[in-house]
C-alpha cells in the first residue's frame, strides 16, 4: 500500500485527453493495481494526499517514502509550472530559462 503524488501511474499516462491538471492528481498503490484519483483545488490536494499519506505511514504496510510538506509544496509548484510550460509550446527548463530573460531585461 503506498500513494504517489502526480500522474505518475501507467493508468494516468495513457490518458490522452486528461482534464484534471497534473498537481491535483494522486494514486493509491495497491497489490497488482492502483485508485487514481483527481482533486478540484490546491486545499483538497493537501489535505488528501499528505492525510492519506500519514494515515498509510501509520497503518498501511510498506516502506514507501514519506514526502514532506515542503516537497510537496515544491512538486506541487514544479507541476503547475510544467502546464504553464506546455501551454506555451515549451519544456520546463526552456520556459524558466525564457522567463529569467525577460525579468533580467
Amino acid at each position: 500500500l503506498g500513494i504517489v503524488y502526480g500522474p505518475m501511474t501507467t493508468t494516468f499516462q495513457r490518458c490522452d485527453h486528461r482534464e484534471d491538471p497534473d498537481w491535483a492528481c494522486f494514486s493509491l498503490l495497491f497489490t497488482g493495481r492502483t485508485l487514481d484519483l483527481a482533486v478540484a483545488g490546491d486545499l483538497q490536494i493537501h489535505a488528501w494526499l499528505l492525510g492519506l499519506q500519514h494515515l498509510i505511514s501509520q497503518h498501511g504496510v510498506g516502506s514507501m517514502p514519506i514526502m514532506s510538506e515542503g516537497e510537496f509544496y515544491r512538486r506541487k509548484v514544479q507541476y503547475k509550472l510544467m502546464s504553464v510550460a506546455h501551454q506555451n509550446g515549451l519544456v520546463l527548463s526552456r520556459f524558466l530559462l525564457m522567463k529569467v530573460k525577460e525579468a533580467s531585461a
